[in-house]
């Protein structure tokens, strides 16, 4: 029976991957703690509704312990039914799986169990740790597991990542180094600002290891082109670690 724990990270996963699918289950704790006779108020967002059980949990740990050991073995469940091997399995998150293999069968209606979420056209590692992924498809990109993400990153990449399923070396060659030349040489200043947690801040660091905090009308107003920005830092945060891994598995597929 598989026994693997949230938060997986596959280390041993292909750095580049064509076709992943997202499956998770939907309202998880919601559901499993409704199962469990707790009741609820009528909430008007997701927001709201996770931010209530957060709170809830804050003071019962064997609730929180419920709710873990239980996604756990619906996962790991989920795993064994499907018949899904580790060479298969990209990372387990909190509640649900990214994996290469498409999954067909059919639960009985009522079961708490990992739904089809999303599927993604493409999957690209970061060199430095498996927590760090790109996925993408024409329509989305999603980064996750760096620091520093910004705002406009996603759409950024975007305009790269996607192409690298055609997989000419020579290509790859070509994306990554015009990758590389618009990020050092982009006037879209956007592609730094770092967004602080409530939103009404961008942080921009420069050369001289400054960290300039402007409000969203500063930031809109403020002129940029003297600032002297540390793209090596940024980009040595951004997107090196996805770099380094692509070039350095060119002939491996």
């Amino acid at each position: 029976m598989a026994n693997y724990s949230q938060y997986f990270y596959n280390e041993n996963i292909e750095p580049v991957i064509n076709h992943v699918f997202q499956y998770d289950i939907k309202s998880c704790y919601y559901r499993l703690l409704s199962s469990e006779g707790v009741s609820f108020p009528k909430f008007k967002t997701k927001l709201e509704r996770n931010m209530y059980i957060g709170n809830l949990m804050k003071t019962n740990k064997d609730m929180i312990d419920y709710c873990q050991n239980r996604t756990n073995d619906i996962i790991n469940g989920f795993i064994d039914k499907n018949k899904i091997k580790q060479h298969e399995i990209i990372t387990i998150e909190r509640d649900g799986i990214l994996t290469k293999k498409y999954l067909t069968r059919n639960y009985y209606k009522g079961d708490i169990y990992p739904e089809l979420r999303d599927h993604y056209d493409i999957y690209v590692a970061s060199y430095k740790t498996r927590k760090s992924m790109i996925l993408s498809r024409d329509d989305k990109t999603i980064i996750k597991g760096i620091k520093y993400k910004t705002k406009s990153l996603s759409k950024f990449v975007s305009k790269y990542i996607n192409l690298l399923q055609n997989q000419n070396v020579s290509l790859w060659f070509k994306l990554l180094n015009k990758l590389r030349e618009e990020y050092f040489n982009t006037e879209d200043y956007s592609l730094f600002e770092i967004e602080d947690k409530d939103g009404s801040i961008f942080i921009i660091k420069n050369k001289e290891n400054q960290r300039m905090k402007l409000t969203v009308k500063d930031f809109k107003n403020f002129d940029l082109t003297g600032l002297n920005i540390d793209r090596v830092f940024y980009f040595n945060q951004h997107l090196e670690g996805f770099i380094q891994n692509l070039l350095e598995n060119l002939f491996t597929f």
